[in-house]
């Protein structure tokens, strides 16, 4: 019985170290990317990666050419080579966009349309782009016309 234990875990330790393990990180902070798609366009298999930036990428040990697409970051395709020379180890630059115009509206309690205040405050994108806010509370704050109160997630949750 000891035997076939052994055995069995020696078989599953091999097999666990054939796969191969990407990880994702952001190029500025080096943080992991959670939700990061990997994709083999030719075979439309794909991977996610994790909340640690890994994915097993052993479904697309065929690829010729990988794809990593993620929200917010610019895309970048790699082949094989490419992928290799990196060790498995990928950095994501963070794309920007620019927007005309952003309506944030919002209030503790649901009113009806025609009970909305009517002052209506405009924030221009070269005010944005100056104050560099990093969120929209950081933003909106930043205005002077409202207060804004932080809480760490952990106390929120609690």
């Amino acid at each position: 019985m000891l035997k076939r234990l052994l055995v069995c875990i020696f078989l599953f330790a091999t097999l666990v170290g054939w796969s191969q393990t990407i990880t994702i990180r952001d190029a500025q902070t080096l943080e992991p990317l959670e939700a990061v798609t990997i994709l083999d366009i030719s075979s439309q298999n794909f991977v996610v990666t994790d909340p640690m930036g890994q994915a097993n990428i052993d479904l697309l040990k065929g690829a010729e050419k990988v794809t990593f697409i993620a929200i917010g970051y610019q895309r970048l395709d790699l082949d094989k080579k490419e992928l290799a020379l990196s060790e498995y180890n990928i950095v994501l630059t963070q794309s920007t966009f620019p927007l005309d115009e952003v309506v944030i509206s919002t209030t503790r309690w649901e009113k009806k349309v025609t009970d909305v205040p009517n002052k209506i405050s405009v924030i221009k994108p070269n005010d944005i782009k100056v104050r560099q806010p990093q969120t929209s509370a950081d933003l909106l704050g930043s205005t002077g016309y409202i207060f804004i109160q932080k809480v760490k997630w952990e106390a929120a949750a609690q």
